[in-house]
């Protein structure tokens, strides 16, 4: 028997006895073909080429010093009986201290239960993996079980009933295995000399380490103090504000938290946010979001340090190494990390909770307890921050149920009585994970505490379905945030990553398909945790706004795999395709690292080369969505204007940031205005982010306006800011004019104040909309094509050209206009409205209808579209469900009298006299329109056989001529008399005066042919 087993398992073993070789070979035994012979301080080459040497497949390490030869087929029997090729066995006579009978409370050495083993057994693969130099140890056994510990090998305890001889060593490898090894390896330049040498892997690795906790001191360092250079988002008022509300709320009792309809704050997680509150306060900060980047910063810090574990988790040291250069130099990520409280605390716990559920079963049927508070912590501070953290719930279910398969095998998962042990513990600790993650997440936001169990879903509903729609740029098209195409999202994670990161997250599919074993359940769990949020954002039709930042939580993983892709290219590729590969990675690192030390601190306005760069994407997509450049402008503004001294009034589109930068000047008074209305405002100076502002301007050097221009925030060259200097006060002279309602003097202002300023889209506009209201529609058509000229998709300019051709019976053009304006917003109700309008002018009633109904969809209360429904219906007769329609306005509080007057018609028509006489009385009382009330009256008093009130009334309209219908009228009062030829007559007249008139028609025909018809 133990012949058979030692042929099948080769013992090394080792002892510190320089004697011992000699006496145990010449004790009479023949042990040559069983013992691989070690001394106990040996070099790392000469255990690796023992092992290189073995032709077994299974390797036993032992130390000869503290166990006798005569046992060891005591531990093969044992180990033979629960043998997992993928473990490491050890043996251990000490008792863990374990918490529920598998939680392990040791929180950062080593596992010395295992370092402390006299014996491992396991698969030859796995040894290969380790490292076994006396400069990490001095005894064999301790140095080879660290380093596979490090290398996240698994290991199992044997359950045996032999004795060993317990050690008193106290060593502690660590600072060895982190530093000294690794640094002399590195700085004695066999690293180098031994780059694609597979013997120094292992010391590799531990170089790769080193460099790994050298980067992340360099970058908790760096990161947080740069952020001092990055300007105020444009969400940060807000959230700043809320996060005094969230305060107040606990130290006040001030309930304003619980519900802030116009921001919907209240629905968010505020984790990060109150604690970077909380430091302002306790310091006193004068800049508190200079306090918010520096914790912002932090966050981000944590992301890439996090990453790089999970890389090394991935694929070792270089994997991880590689994953946080290529985080760190991710410009999208970094530039989010210094200013964006939201995204990037989302971000940063989704990772640290996908990394800790990972290791969280790495020890299995041991679980660490800093495995554990890691995950709790991941969740906290996503569902913290977002409720899209509720995402991570099913994750760590659908990751346990995983591993529980395969842990006892496919075939065999089902037989849950067999493995309840198994069961029991791995749903005891997903809810331990999963129930103090949940609460600990909440403790810092009010409404989801409120109800703890309902708020925080009714917020992730709410997100899902946040329908609010915000101006955008996407493929060189001006569109709404919520009417974005499905490919949006992929789409600007491929283009706003850098190409490092893209090449390699598709190579590496290259690598699943050709490396069977590359797909494990790792891969597999981050390709989910980075695949399935894109599809549940398309599949969901997510409102995705801000470029990707909705989305850069799943940025990180498509790091993680295209750094496994160069891992592997450097690792297992042809020495000359590893050459090529580590010159193409750093030349690939080099394109963002560039953008970022150029454009810094406008970092996040980042697009790789697949569609030109900034430069290639600019007027295409947004850029400088989030404000940032501002606060360059406003450093240059105080550096190089003459300000001081004198009031100076400077507009903006983002106004809250620029008050807080002036907030020290009180000569300054800061106004908000939108990009195009800025010259209707009083303004001295402007400062503008490119927020906003059309793609053609965009594309064609229209944005800055070159006259009073004075300085640009540049990236790549092209502005993202701009500082102007207002020179003429001529327009704003003329809006005050149209303030004073002297709208021809108004007019000539404009007018000549156009003629020097050709480019100003904005007046064009102001001017074109005095015309329509002062009905010169040709002028006012003319002046709306002159502001499009300058800015094609200038909404109000495309309304008022849509109105004005329609008033000038110019079809065509007025579809034109109001399909320009679709197809910026087609779910804009007021555009369906106005072209159900110009289809009801031309007489097409069905597509019309059409119209009112989309206008309808988007908007149902959009009381223009529910008066030309009712006008619709009303010109076709259904005057029943046009009063149905018309009441809706009435009710809405929305009626005019053009509305009061078409219902008081509908009544008339179906003889509801009760009503038409409430609402003729209103009319009488506020009504314009006598001459349209006086008819329906008429009508009523014939229908009711009131012959004389209708004459009298009749008689006193007789100044007013050419009107169809009072014709037809005084031919309905003629035919009630029985003068059927002078109805005849009046019949006639009508339908000369509008051929269109129906019922003068059917009047004309029934008369003519001697028939009869009912009023």
């Amino acid at each position: 028997m133990e012949e058979n087993v030692n042929k099948a398992i080769q013992v090394i073993g080792f002892s510190g006895n320089t004697d011992f070789h000699e006496s145990l070979l010449g004790s009479g035994n023949d042990l040559r073909s069983n013992f691989v012979l070690l001394r106990s301080g040996c070099s790392h080459e000469e255990f690796l080429k023992t092992l290189q040497n073995v032709d077994a497949d299974e390797v036993m390490l032992v130390d000869l010093d503290r166990v006798a030869v005569n046992t060891l087929s005591t531990f093969v029997q044992a180990y033979r009986k629960s043998c997992r090729k993928e473990h490491l066995y050890y043996v251990s006579g000490q008792k863990r201290k374990l918490w529920f009978g598998f939680m392990d409370v040791a929180l950062w050495r080593g596992d010395r239960v295992i370092t402390d083993s006299p014996v491992l057994i396991g698969q030859k693969s796995l040894f290969m993996r380790s490292y076994a130099g006396q400069d990490l140890d001095d005894n064999l056994l301790r140095a080879v079980s660290y380093s596979l510990q490090k290398a996240y090998v698994k290991f199992s305890r044997l359950e045996t009933t032999v004795t060993w001889k317990e050690t008193t060593a106290t060593s502690n490898p660590a600072v060895n295995y982190l530093w000294r090894v690794p640094f002399q390896f590195l700085v004695s330049g066999r690293f180098f000399t031994t780059l694609f040498d597979s013997g120094n892997r292992a010391r590799r690795d531990m170089v790769y380490r080193m460099l790994m906790l050298l980067f992340g001191i360099f970058v908790f360092f760096y990161m947080p103090y740069v952020s001092k250079d990055y300007g105020i988002s444009g969400d940060e008022f807000v959230d700043h504000r809320h996060s005094g509300y969230v305060l107040d709320y606990f130290m006040k009792g001030d309930k304003a938290a619980l519900n802030q309809p116009k921001t919907a704050l209240h629905l968010y997680g505020n984790s990060m946010q109150v604690v970077a509150a909380v430091v302002a306060n306790v310091i006193g900060a004068d800049d508190v979001y200079a306090v918010r980047h520096v914790v912002c910063a932090f966050v981000g810090v944590l992301g890439v340090i996090v990453i790089g574990l999970m890389g090394l988790r991935f694929g070792g040291g270089l994997c991880g190494l590689l994953s946080m250069l290529m985080l760190f130099f991710s410009p999208r990520f970094f530039g989010h990390s210094m200013n964006n409280l939201k995204d990037i605390p989302f971000a940063v716990g989704y990772l640290v909770a996908i990394f800790y559920f990972v290791r969280l079963f790495d020890r299995y049927p041991v679980i660490k307890l800093r495995h554990v508070i890691g995950a709790v912590l991941g969740i906290a501070l996503a569902l913290g921050t977002r409720s899209g953290g509720l995402l991570l719930f099913p994750y760590l279910v659908m990751y346990g149920g995983l591993f529980y398969i395969l842990w006892v095998g496919f075939k065999e998962f089902y037989k849950f009585l067999k493995y309840r042990k198994e069961v029991e513990n791995i749903l005891f600790l997903i809810v331990i994970v999963l129930f103090v993650g949940y609460f600990l997440s909440i403790v810092t936001w009010p409404f989801a505490m409120a109800r703890p169990f309902t708020n925080v879903v009714f917020s992730l509903k709410e997100f899902t379905n946040y329908n609010i729609g915000l101006r955008t740029i996407f493929e060189g098209q001006q569109m709404m945030s919520n009417m974005l195409p499905v490919h949006y999202a992929p789409k600007y994670l491929l283009i706003a990553s850098p190409l490092v990161v893209v090449i390699g997250f598709f190579g590496y599919f290259i690598f699943m398909v050709s490396r069977k074993k590359e797909f494990s359940l790792l891969s597999f769990f981050i390709l989910f945790s980075l695949v399935f949020p894109v599809f549940w954002v398309i599949y969901q039709k997510s409102n995705l706004y801000g470029g990707i930042r909705h989305l850069l939580f799943v940025m990180p993983f498509m790091v993680l795999l295209a750094a496994r892709f160069w891992t592997l290219l450097l690792s297992v590729a042809p020495k000359y395709l590893k050459l090529v590969s580590a010159f193409g990675f750093i030349g690939l690192l080099f394109l963002p690292a560039r953008h970022m030390a150029v454009n810094h601190p406008n970092d996040y306005v980042y697009f790789n080369e697949l569609v030109g760069g900034v430069k290639g994407a600019y007027g295409d997509y947004e850029t400088d969505y989030y404000y940032n450049s501002l606060k360059k402008g406003v450093d240059w503004f105080k550096a190089n204007v003459d300000y001081k001294g004198r009031p100076v009034t400077i507009v903006t589109n983002h106004s809250a940031n620029l008050q807080h930068y002036f907030r020290k000047d009180t000569n300054v008074t800061v106004i908000y205005s939108r990009y195009y209305d800025k010259y209707s405002k009083d303004w001295d100076y402007m400062i503008f982010g490119n927020v906003y502002i059309n793609s053609y301007q965009l594309k064609n050097g229209l944005f800055p306006v070159k006259e009073g221009f004075l300085h640009s925030v540049d990236v790549d060259g092209l502005p993202m800011c701009v500082i102007g200097e207002r020179t003429s006060k001529k327009d704003y002279g003329a809006i005050l004019l149209e303030k004073e309602k002297k709208y021809a003097e108004a007019e000539a202002e404009l007018e000549d104040y156009l003629k020097a300023h050709p480019w100003n889209e904005e007046m064009w506009m102001r001017l074109a909309r005095m015309y329509y209201s002062a009905h010169k529609h040709e002028d006012a058509l003319r002046c709306a094509g002159e502001a499009l000229k300058w800015q094609p998709q200038l909404m109000d300019a495309l309304n008022i050209k849509a109105l004005s051709a329609l008033e000038l019976g110019r079809y065509a053009t007025a579809h034109q206009a109001v399909d320009g304006m679709l197809a910026q917003n087609d779910v804009a109700s007021s555009s369906y409205y106005l072209k159900g309008l110009i289809y009801y002018t031309e007489g097409k009633d069905k597509e019309a209808l059409d119209q009112v109904n989309k206008a309808l969809r988007y908007n149902g209360r959009n009381d223009q579209a529910l008066a030309l429904g009712g006008d619709i219906l009303k010109r076709n007769r259904s005057y029943a469900k046009a009063i149905e329609t018309y009441e809706k306005v009435v009710r809405a509080k929305k009626a005019d009298e053009k509305v009061l007057l078409s219902l008081a018609e509908c009544y008339c028509r179906v003889k509801n006299y009760k009503m038409l006489e409430q609402v003729t009385t209103l009319l009488h009382e506020q009504g314009r329109d006598k001459v349209t009330l006086r008819k329906i009256e008429i009508r009523a008093f014939l229908q009711q056989k009131k012959s004389a009130e209708a004459r009298e009334l009749l008689l006193q309209m007789k100044d007013v001529k050419e009107d169809s219908e009072l014709m037809l009228l005084w031919g309905l009062y003629e035919l009630t008399e029985g003068r059927r030829a002078s109805a005849l007559e009046y019949a006639k007249k009508a339908t000369e005066l509008d051929p269109h008139d129906w019922e003068a028609s059917e009047l004309q025909n029934v008369l003519s042919k001697g028939g009869d018809i009912r009023l």
